[in-house]
């Protein structure tokens, strides 16, 4: 039986092709500060990275990442718009 966390842990975004191009021109164009960390949370998940490896590179808790996660995948940007 695997540790729940675990299983969490291992959760990561998939984009469409135009969904990262959205976001990649977001990230170079977007002055704020709240929504820069969500941009690349997605970016970086998409690409592979794990929620541990995010939440430490972004200076967030784990919960965080979740948060942003689950926006994503209800709302997609609008979601994570501030």
């Amino acid at each position: 039986r695997q540790n729940k966390s675990v299983i969490l842990y291992m959760r990561y975004i998939t984009l469409t092709e135009e969904e990262q191009n959205l976001l990649q021109t977001m990230k170079k164009e977007t002055t704020s500060k709240i929504l820069l960390p969500r941009i690349e949370c997605i970016l970086l998940s998409h690409q592979g990275m794990k929620v541990k490896s995010l939440s430490a590179y972004l200076e967030v808790v784990p919960k965080t990442i979740y948060e942003w996660m689950d926006l994503w995948e209800k709302e997609g940007i609008s979601g994570i718009l501030p």
